[in-house]
């Protein structure tokens, strides 16, 4: 025997299932040989089957798999804060079941944050389906995967009218008929089997696990047999030539094949529809408080925390820094309905120093001032990097005459930042009220001690908004007020065609963009330099946006053209187009990517974009509500930013519906100085074209 026929079939390796779980009527050590072993994930020890998952029900035993979902601690979170906002209290199992905000929501495909109708594709279907009662959710939810997607337009053309709904017998329509003639669930094979060929509940499920599994020897058995009753019945009772029976029932046959590996079973889909229904029943209803238990859900992803904070803006929910008189350890809602960053989600501070601060908080009321606030919480886990990585992030904002800069500031002939005294001068002060001195200087009454104690400020320069942000991303780990690309939303506007999650949709997508222009402004967030093995340098680098980061190289001349702007930190515009990937060495044309790639060939700074342009700039006034100041502002703003850029103007008075246009005889704008100053005046319209 050769070494090798020894090791066949033997184990490789023991496995331990994730949530699998072993039941049975009597001491499992009576009908299986169990072991101990490490369970890889958790590193404690657990006793197991030796008998393999696949053979465990031939002894007589069952397994059942036991999932956990974090999405039923996201549920529980959003009624704690409902109820702690709002002073109601939800009993979520018993939500009406034909809530039409609800369905209004799905409709609407603005699932993001609800239990697995989430993507984009589920979305663009949603919007199509438009479901209106429970079923259609549950269907969607078992149609959304591999195999039975093919199904999903046909469900909705028939849902919509728009296909008629055919039965292959009669007799299916009783278990067709919620899903518009399309076999959707594992239950529904199993039924069906029985109705057209009269299979036993045993024989029926045989099937299901058959088809699921792939057992093609017990497929191949159980296909004769249903050839063969299914023929004799149906003939009978529907009516129809032999020969027309089994065309239709091999057609039936083979569309179960087709999905049934992939197929939920119904009482699966709809416990998990559920769920689904319940996150949408409370983003319907309680936007703010679902999406602050959304956003705790995802702590620890920076990526996910950004893209939950884009849904908020877009449903016009504010989600706001840090505060040490609002925040909590987590995301929680304020009395506005605004969403509160948690303290707990700043770097280099503890649950112990939250726990003090909010619990200092509501004992005694909101802290006045900085000063306040260290005298009241110094003692209870707060540390100086933990009180400079606040101030970073924002939490001492409200405090009147307080910016983020002042913590780091450094008196002359300093050498410790003003953190650190504040820290010293709290702690002295209550060595000294705690000491038996306190008493001969007065301050062995409690009452107006802490109104005496003040730290004063320093007097420094503020940081710059791009600073501050920066020391903000540092803090938190992403922006949270605002971003930078916010200054320039003005050259984005009118010179980019795409953002970051367009670009990356547009790359899976050849048929529509392949060739197309690209213009993309970003920020570089990384700028490396390598070496090729030929010996010339490239460049590889990021650039991002608020929507997301795109990886990308340049080589060769355009790599040498373009290096000197793309440093680390600067804001440009990338010029490109999509095009499909060059083929690797020996890669033949089945084996190249089905997508494409960008290729950038030209940079420019964002700051020059608006004052190089050679695009006219239109002014549109409202004179009704402009007066004799305003008008002077205007004329101001024009006269003294000259520039390259040409400009007209139109005045119009809705009201008297009167209008007429001007253009300059002579002169010219600097757009780059003047648009962002238009933006300011309300009776001002503009374009750039």
């Amino acid at each position: 025997m050769t070494y090798a026929e020894e090791l066949e079939d033997t184990n490789r390796q023991v496995g331990v299932h994730a949530c699998g779980v072993i039941i049975g009527a009597q001491d499992l050590t009576d009908v299986a040989p169990v072991a101990t072993v490490e369970d890889k994930a958790t590193k404690n020890k657990v006793v197991v089957t030796q008998y393999d998952g696949h053979v465990i029900e031939s002894v007589g035993l069952i397994k059942m798999d036991f999932l956990g979902l974090k999405t039923l601690t996201l549920i529980k979170d959003a009624l704690r804060n409902i109820k702690k906002t709002r002073g109601v209290e939800i009993d979520i199992d018993h939500i009406p079941i034909d809530d039409k905000e609800t369905y209004d929501l799905y409709c609407s495909g603005h699932t993001i944050g609800t239990f697995q109708f989430e993507s984009p594709g589920m979305q663009k279907y949603l919007r199509e389906l438009q479901p209106s009662v429970i079923g259609d959710i549950i269907a969607m939810n078992a149609l959304y995967r591999p195999g039975p997607m093919d199904n999903i337009p046909d469900f909705i053309a028939r849902k919509q009218g728009r296909q008629e709904i055919k039965y292959d017998f009669d007799c299916m329509e009783k278990y067709l008929k919620d899903t518009y003639g399309i076999c959707v669930y594992q239950e529904q094979v199993m039924l069906l089997s029985r109705e057209l060929a009269d299979f036993t509940r045993g024989e029926s499920d045989s099937l299901r696990k058959a088809m699921g599994k792939k057992q093609l020897a017990k497929m191949e058995e159980l296909y004769g047999k249903f050839m063969k009753q299914g023929v004799a019945k149906l003939t009978k009772t529907e009516n129809l030539p032999e020969d027309e029976v089994r065309k239709r029932l091999e057609k039936i046959w083979e569309e179960w094949k087709k999905f049934a590996s992939y197929a939920f079973n119904k009482s699966h889909a709809a416990c998990y529809s559920w769920v689904s229904y319940q996150t949408a029943y409370l983003k319907a209803h309680y936007p703010a408080e679902f999406m602050a238990a959304v956003l705790n859900n995802e702590l620890g992803d920076i990526k996910q925390v950004n893209f939950m904070t884009e849904e908020c803006k877009r449903m016009k929910i504010a989600v706001l820094g840090p505060d040490v008189n609002e925040s909590e350890y987590k995301f929680s809602v304020n009395e506005k309905g605004e969403i509160r960053y948690g303290m707990g989600g700043i770097k280099n501070v503890g649950e112990a120093a939250v726990a003090g601060i909010v619990a200092e908080r509501e004992a005694k009321g909101k802290f006045r001032d900085f000063g306040d606030f260290l005298l009241r919480v110094a003692d209870k886990g707060l540390n100086v990097r933990a009180l400079e990585n606040m101030a970073m992030a924002g939490c001492f904002d409200s405090f009147k005459g307080f910016h983020r800069a002042m913590p780091f500031y450094v008196a002359p002939n300093e050498s410790a930042p003003f953190s650190e005294k504040a820290m010293r001068m709290v702690a002295s002060y209550n060595e000294r009220k705690n000491s038996s001195q306190m008493d001969l200087f007065g301050f062995g009454d409690d009452s107006g001690a802490e109104e005496s104690f003040r730290i004063p400020l320093p007097d420094c320069e503020p940081w710059s908004k791009m600073k501050e942000l920066e020391m903000e991303k540092e803090a938190l780990g992403f922006y949270i007020t605002s971003h930078p690309m916010d200054v320039y939303h003005l050259p984005l506007k009118y010179f980019s065609n795409c953002n970051v999650e367009r670009l990356k949709l547009a790359m899976n997508d050849p048929e529509r963009f392949l060739r197309r222009a690209v213009r993309l402004g970003g920020q570089i967030t990384r700028s490396e330099e390598f070496m090729a093995k030929n010996g010339n340098p490239y460049g590889r680098f990021v650039i991002e946006d608020q929507s997301g980061a795109l990886p990308f190289a340049l080589f060769k001349e355009t790599y040498r053209k373009n290096k000197e702007l793309l440093t680390l930190n600067s804001f440009v515009m990338l010029y490109g187009v999509l095009d499909r990937p060059y083929p690797k060495a020996g890669q033949s044309p089945e084996e190249m990517p089905q997508t494409l790639e960008v290729r950038f060939n030209e940079a420019k700074l964002l700051d020059v974009l608006l004052e190089e342009t050679n695009k006219t700039v239109y002014i549109k006034l409202n004179v009704a509500e402009m007066g004799e100041a305003e008008m002077k502002d205007f004329i101001n703003v024009i006269k003294k930013n000259v520039g390259k850029q040409h400009y007209k103007i139109h005045l119009y008075d809705a009201a008297d519906k009167k209008s007429c246009n001007m253009s300059p005889i002579s002169g010219s704008i600097n757009a780059h100085e003047v648009l962002p100053l238009l933006e300011k005046m309300p009776f001002v319209e503009f374009d750039l074209r």
